[in-house]
């Protein structure tokens, strides 16, 4: 295998999923389930369409739902993309509901890793606006839907590469990695960023 990511920990603790990359960098899901305090083996879930690729699982802080990137066909009225797009999954009683795409006005199947906050918003990484690298954008919720994502500011995005965001509940703070030069050995390292009350970003 070439990456394993991060794993997702349902909010009881009782089910865990991650994506490895093969050495080809199609991402398969595990899951396991822990039955009693014993942890089954790990296997696709249920969900997954064996045809397609999946990546970056991840919980809602609510534990509600679980997010992962695919290149699954979408359903029936929903647009076609032929990348990366961010799909949802209600997490119930008896185990998962139906994937459906994400937020069609912010996922158009170019996104990949992801992190979603208390309130909704969604962080995640897609292709930065000249081609070159990945970015981190935004996108809040509103009453109608999501508004149309925005990059992060400048000083979290850089010339060089970033991706993998993880946002605090309380989008207090931002985890992500990166390729820029103050790295420490100028591969991809992680990075923190603190946000105020009043919504600006540190350094």
């Amino acid at each position: 295998a070439n990456e394993h990511s991060a794993p997702a920990f349902s909010l009881d603790g009782k089910v865990v999923l991650w994506a490895v990359m093969d050495r080809n960098y199609k991402g398969h899901l595990y899951e396991m389930k822990s039955i009693k305090g014993v942890w089954s083996k790990p296997a696709s879930p249920a969900f997954v369409d064996t045809t397609a690729d999946h990546y970056y699982p991840a919980f809602s802080p609510d534990g509600k739902t679980l997010y992962f990137s695919s290149r699954r066909s979408a359903p029936a009225g929903y647009p076609e993309g032929k990348g990366n797009r961010i799909w949802s999954i209600a997490k119930t009683d008896e185990g998962w509901a139906a994937p459906i795409p994400f937020d069609t006005s912010v996922s158009k199947a170019q996104e990949f890793s992801h992190s979603i906050s208390k309130k909704g918003t969604l962080y995640f990484s897609a292709v930065s606006s000249d081609g070159a690298n990945m970015d981190i954008y935004k996108a809040e919720k509103t009453t109608n839907g999501y508004a149309k994502p925005v990059p992060l500011p400048h000083g979290i995005n850089s010339a060089g590469y970033e991706d993998g965001p993880y946002i605090s509940p309380n989008e207090d703070f931002l985890i992500f990695e990166s390729t820029r030069p103050a790295g420490i050995d100028g591969s991809h390292d992680l990075f923190i960023v603190f946000q105020d009350k009043k919504g600006a970003w540190g350094n």
